[in-house]
């Protein structure tokens, strides 16, 4: 196969490539995932997870709730884990692996990722030793189908895991109740 001759295109690409940020900025279709978190938080001293940095700030703007985003951290850089339970929001990427966050016993999963290590991981953050509370609850919220099929993926990925190395996953013993949505699920 011969060379494409882009008029030097490319070439131009690799001399910026290292020095190009990209400038994402969130669009809002609407707020009812929010409202809903929101709504959460209120009832429940638990823990809102989420991936998107956008949907944190906003939800902690809203409720007052601090975010705990990159390394753990809030804005004035407290440590998740050095703060008294209550409501928080935190950052998946952030927060999902190696915090000891058993003070706190519910959850809200408000972006889930559909890879069932990482969701594993992050129900182990309170669902470990040392956990003094009798049950551990995490609840999803599946706002459109790819919810529903990122959660099926996570479950299929728990059972390769479970069954390639004997280690129980979290995932596969919790119950799953489904409210009655229809024929939609």
């Amino acid at each position: 196969m011969g060379q494409v001759d882009d008029g030097g295109i490319y070439q131009a690409w690799v001399e910026i490539r290292s020095a190009f940020v990209p400038n994402t900025v969130p669009v809002w279709l609407g707020d009812t995932m929010l409202k809903y978190a929101a709504a959460w938080l209120k009832k429940n001293p638990g823990l809102c997870w989420t991936e998107h940095v956008a949907f944190a700030e906003r939800l902690s703007e809203r409720t007052g709730v601090t975010y705990f985003g990159p390394q753990g951290q809030d804005k004035r850089g407290r440590a998740i884990e050095e703060t008294e339970p209550g409501p928080a929001i935190v950052s998946i990427a952030a927060n999902s692996e190696g915090r000891n966050l058993q003070a706190w016993n519910q959850n809200l999963i408000v972006s889930l990722p559909g890879n069932g290590r990482i969701l594993e991981q992050l129900i182990g953050r309170t669902h470990r030793p040392g956990q003094l509370a009798d049950e551990v609850s995490v609840d999803i919220a599946f706002a459109c189908t790819e919810h529903w099929g990122a959660f099926q993926a996570a479950r299929r990925d728990a059972e390769y895991i479970q069954r390639t190395t004997g280690q129980p996953q979290k995932l596969l013993y919790a119950d799953v109740d489904l409210p009655d949505v229809g024929e939609g699920v």
